[in-house]
């Protein structure tokens, strides 16, 4: 599944190039030709960060994996390619709903004028999501788990924040197809909130390597072998709705946008006929 995502999101790339390509030489919309651009290369690097994780099963925060302990399954890889992937995600999902505020005249969240306003960016979660990595990492070097649980309530706030703003998208939308893409990211995003507060955060905060295993772990580059451990069917939700659910989403924002960007460019090589006419 997440390699299918992997060759969709490439043809999405392709083709939104393509298209800014045409409208940046035929003086068209470079600024969302740009953003589009931008939102799809985030997705790829999303969907590339699922489908090198499904085919490297590994808990970081247990320093363990399924298949024979490589450099790839390391909790130092695993992590990187994951902060990669989470970060883009991130970006791809705040350039939809700026651009999309922008198109259908939506007030944006709660604290989004506060936070551009103190940073000029106007994406309220790049500052959650970078102290949620960071937290993240923090869990990996100490093997301490409290500070996943720290990284999932940054999550949450995050969901909440898409939360809001695509209500107020859906609210605003009048195309069945925003209608459905403001709804799929509300539906997530109330699911994003709900998962860490119900089912991540109690896992990460009960969980605790006991003394042998804290003694097993070789290292930062190395994880243990453990492919019969029950771990693997309680963190089975977790895998499915991260790299199946999450990055088929991801493919469908991609989608939306890039045929955003088609409309937008046809409405702007419109406007000088328009002007001839009159």
């Amino acid at each position: 599944f997440a390699g299918t995502a992997v060759g969709i999101v490439g043809i999405l790339l392709i083709r939104a190039g393509v298209r800014w390509f045409e409208d940046h030489e035929m003086g068209g919309v470079h600024s969302f030709g740009r953003k589009a651009l931008f939102a799809t290369v985030a997705s790829l690097l999303f969907v590339i960060s699922c489908l090198y994780r499904a085919l490297n099963i590994a808990d970081e925060g247990a320093a363990m994996c399924r298949s024979e302990p490589t450099h790839f399954n390391a909790p130092v890889a695993g992590r990187f390619v994951a902060t990669i992937g989470e970060v883009a995600l991130v970006i791809q999902v705040s350039l939809y709903i700026d651009e999309t505020a922008h198109r259908l005249h939506a007030a944006r969240g709660l604290w989004s004028n506060v936070f551009s306003r103190a940073t000029s960016v106007s994406f309220s979660t790049m500052g959650p999501v970078l102290v949620a990595e960071t937290l993240s990492w923090s869990g990996v070097l100490s093997g301490n788990s409290k500070f996943y649980c720290a990284e999932y309530v940054l999550w949450m706030i995050i969901a909440f924040t898409w939360a809001w703003d695509s209500a107020e998208l859906l609210h605003k939308s009048i195309r069945l197809g925003d209608q459905a893409m403001h709804a799929l990211i509300l539906i997530g995003s109330v699911g994003l909130f709900m998962f860490n507060a119900f089912f991540e955060i109690p896992h990460f905060f009960k969980y605790q390597r006991d003394d042998t295993s804290a003694a097993r772990v070789p290292g930062l580059w190395e994880c243990i072998q453990e492919k019969d451990s029950p771990l693997w069917l309680k963190r089975l939700p977790f895998f499915f709705c991260y790299f199946i659910g999450c990055s088929w989403s991801s493919v469908a924002v991609a989608y939306r946008f890039a045929l955003g960007l088609k409309r937008a460019a046809a409405a702007a090589r419109r406007e000088p006929q328009k002007s001839k006419t009159e």
